[in-house]
């Protein structure tokens, strides 16, 4: 019994250096205590001037409380914090609640020194020359590393821009197209054209379904879907002025 006394006190001893050293002071200590009432010379000093330590009852109370203040001290284990859920669509307006991301990798960019999501399979042809059948005016920065498209059309009631910007000629980054109705009288004017330009084709587009929204949210100031994780937004700069942009979301 002795033997497994002095076993007891040196691990007791040990666990105290440790939780000393890594700053748990009060266990520490109180397993200093124990390890040292445990040997049997310490006892019986202790028994001579103190009688109650006479009674094995009392010694075990005593073991108990210091093993208990000693537990108590050790640091909790932290539980594992849960993973908050991945949010893919938490910072744009959804009024289409039925649409929702598909895609999971989304292939990004390097333009002007930043990062951006690209718009999966868009193509700078397909966007100027889809405007210049209508008649735009193209004017066109097509290169590896930086491309910029802006196609024009003016007629005595509205004015028509659509700018397209990318990190190459495949890598489409974002399309606004911007209309003015100088009169605030050419809604449908507005409508068409925005319902023409969400038909943009892209990976997993739905051409009809986008054109349908556009024309029934042109005049919805702050209006966005997603189709296929390509934000299409609706924004008024004022009454008469207004944008529809597409890019793609992470």
């Amino acid at each position: 019994m002795k033997i497994f006394k002095y076993i007891l006190s040196v691990l007791l001893l040990v666990s105290a250096i440790k939780s000393i050293i890594e700053n748990y002071f009060l266990a520490g200590v109180a397993c200093i205590i124990l390890a040292l009432l445990l040997i049997t010379p310490i006892s019986n000093a202790i028994m001579l001037k103190l009688n109650f330590w006479r009674t094995k009852h009392w010694r075990y109370i005593t073991y108990a409380i210091l093993f208990l203040l000693f537990a108590v001290s050790l640091p909790k284990k932290a539980k594992p914090q849960q993973k908050p859920a991945k949010e893919t669509v938490d910072k744009v307006v959804i009024t289409d609640k039925t649409t929702t991301p598909e895609r999971n990798n989304v292939e990004t960019c390097n333009y002007d020194g930043d990062e951006y999501p690209v718009i999966p399979e868009l193509v700078a042809s397909d966007i100027y020359m889809n405007f210049d059948k209508r008649g735009f005016k193209i004017d066109k920065q097509i290169e590896t590393e930086h491309t910029n498209i802006l196609c024009t059309l003016n007629d005595s009631d509205v004015r028509y821009n659509v700018m397209a910007i990318g990190c190459s000629p495949d890598q489409i980054i974002k399309v606004t197209a911007t209309v003015l109705d100088y009169s605030g009288k050419n809604q449908k004017e507005v409508s068409d054209f925005f319902g023409f330009v969400a038909t943009l084709q892209y990976e997993g587009a739905d051409p009809e379904k986008a054109k349908k929204w556009a024309m029934e949210n042109s005049n919805n100031n702050g209006a966005s879907t997603v189709i296929s994780n390509v934000k299409i937004s609706i924004n008024f700069k004022t009454v008469n002025s207004k944008l529809l942009t597409l890019e793609a979301i992470e």
